[in-house]
């Protein structure tokens, strides 16, 4: 061999042996991409599923504030609608005490006018000035919507009427008040003061003992 042949040689050996050198890096290098690139790929992916945790967080927050919010609300509707009826209930019984003091008043009035000798002229004057006091009270009680209990040939209600005594009458049916005792009184449906009453029990001795009380 002579010189120029082994200049050759030598040549391609070393050409050969950069190739190899050549090709062993480029496999390094795409190796270390690749386990980059996964290494990305994975932190992405659990930077992902934190946030969708967090979302997930976030919505089941906005559920349970809504749903708070909800009950706030439904809480202050109630709140209020008990302020407007203890409001409305105190508009409607505002006259209970005073009416029930009122009452006594009324029914002695009453009974003056009804046993008054309206012929008498010593007392013409007297007998006027109860009736024109007993109106004024009346109509107050009216005004006020307190009203007059007088059930007489009513049927019997127990939440109005208290009976007193149960009286045979052919002619009234029975649970049917025969005569009104003493008026009663109700303000808005509300009894002051129940109706003291006197009930046919219907046809004699039906249901009724010896004092004229049911049995």
């Amino acid at each position: 061999m002579n010189n120029n042949e082994e200049v050759v040689n030598n040549v391609a050996e070393n050409l050969a042996t950069e190739n190899v050198n050549d090709t062993t890096q480029d496999n390094k290098n795409a190796e270390t991409v690749q386990n980059a690139t996964a290494a990305q790929i994975n932190e992405n992916a659990e930077a992902i599923a934190k946030l969708n945790a967090d979302l997930e967080k976030a919505n089941v927050a906005l559920t349970e504030a809504k749903e708070e919010c909800l009950r706030a609300q439904a809480e202050v509707q109630n709140m209020r609608r008990r302020c407007e009826q203890d409001v409305d209930k105190a508009k409607k019984f505002a006259l209970d005490r005073f009416a029930k003091d009122l009452i006594p008043a009324i029914e002695p009035l009453e009974k003056a006018l009804e046993f008054a000798d309206r012929e008498n002229e010593a007392t013409k004057n007297l007998i006027q000035g109860v009736e024109l006091t007993f109106n004024l009270l009346c109509k107050a009680l009216n005004d006020n919507n307190i009203q007059v209990i007088n059930p007489e040939g009513q049927s019997f209600d127990p939440t109005f009427h208290q009976a007193i005594q149960y009286i045979p009458d052919e002619n009234i049916p029975a649970d049917h008040v025969i005569k009104v005792v003493r008026k009663g009184y109700a303000l808005n449906d509300r009894v002051l003061q129940a109706a003291l009453v006197i009930v046919s029990s219907g046809s004699a001795n039906k249901g009724v003992d010896a004092d004229g009380l049911k049995k």
